[in-house]
């Protein structure tokens, strides 16, 4: 259900309430279908959770691999979600370019590959990639990718 901004939090109960109170200030609720989604999802089996855990580490050593047979490119392998966060920092330099906001718009512009500068979470020259989306979306996408950065 990704993108669908629905958790939960378990911990004492002073916690939780501060954190309501800080959340009920800063976002608002969840539709009503994500929310009978949720509750779908937490009193289902195991059996379709277990389908997408594969799939998504399929995708992500897949993601991970290709990412570190591009030149200038080092990819460490995530243990949670569902984002890469490549260091681009050679290639930045190698392409002349000021940061990595600069490479990720350079990226969508030759490729239409969408990604987001590290710099909106602290480590410029880095990368943030999804790999929530289909085998061959990102087969398709690294393909293009690593056309640009290697130039094959």
């Amino acid at each position: 259900m990704t993108g669908w901004r629905i958790g939960y939090a378990a911990g004492p109960e002073w916690i939780i309430k501060k954190m309501a109170k800080l959340q009920g200030q800063i976002t608002s609720c969840p539709n009503s279908i994500a929310q009978y989604a949720s509750l779908a999802a937490l009193r289902g089996g195991e059996e379709e959770v277990q389908k997408m855990v594969k799939a998504f580490e399929e995708r992500r050593n897949y993601i991970v691999e290709r990412l570190n047979n591009f030149e200038g490119v080092y990819c460490k392998k995530p243990s949670g979600a569902f984002y890469v966060f490549p260091d681009f920092r050679e290639v930045i330099k190698r392409f002349k370019m000021k940061d990595s906001n600069e490479l990720a718009l350079y990226i969508l512009e030759k490729t239409k590959v969408a990604c987001v500068s590290g710099g909106a979470f602290g480590r410029d020259g880095f990368l943030r990639m999804s790999y929530a989306t289909s085998m061959e979306e990102i087969k398709e996408g690294m393909d293009r990718l690593e056309e640009l950065i290697n130039g094959k």
